[in-house]
């Protein structure tokens, strides 16, 4: 396999979570203890965030279908109930969840650069890289595409929650 850029390097994105959550620890070693509001509020993301990844991979796994984005050929089928409901990419969403709640829990404004950046890298290494793999996602009985999932440029903001011009002019 030959490596033409630096997108063509496939990270699993738990690395980037990992990574993400050291860098927050780093920032924010200073930060004083959480107060009870801010630990409440931290608890209540983190459960939340579990339950969007666990509930999803469990979707996955169900249908019989890869997790890991690293082997989308292995996919043999596509999902657009629970989670995915509701976002395109809920376990990113839920592990982006983890880092919202770690940054609110240190008290910290420079643990949401790690959070940013781990956004970033999962856009631009992750979602856009997959896009196009997504050409043929419509779903027949619906003559419709499924949104977020259209070949070309994905704001991942955009892809959790919004449905943008092109995704309602495929319908």
């Amino acid at each position: 396999m030959t490596i033409r850029s630096w997108r063509d390097v496939h990270v699993p994105p738990p690395v980037f979570l990992v990574a993400a959550g050291l860098a927050q620890r780093a920032l924010s070693r200073n930060a004083p203890p959480p107060g009870p509001w801010r630990r409440a509020v931290s608890v209540t993301l983190v459960a939340g965030s579990a339950a969007l990844l666990t509930t999803a991979a469990l979707t996955f796994t169900s249908r019989r279908t890869t997790v890991s984005p690293l082997a989308p050929e292995r996919a043999t089928s596509l999902i657009t109930s629970g989670p995915n409901a509701l976002t395109r990419n809920p376990m990113y969403v839920g592990m982006a969840g983890l880092l919202a709640a770690r940054a609110v829990q240190r008290r910290s404004r420079a643990a949401v650069v790690p959070l940013a950046l781990f956004v970033l890298a999962i856009d631009r290494l992750q979602i856009q890289g997959r896009s196009a793999l997504c050409r043929p996602c419509s779903v027949p009985s619906t003559r419709r595409t499924v949104r977020g999932c259209r070949a070309g440029s994905v704001r991942f903001a955009e892809s959790l929650f919004a449905e943008t011009a092109s995704d309602v002019a495929h319908r």
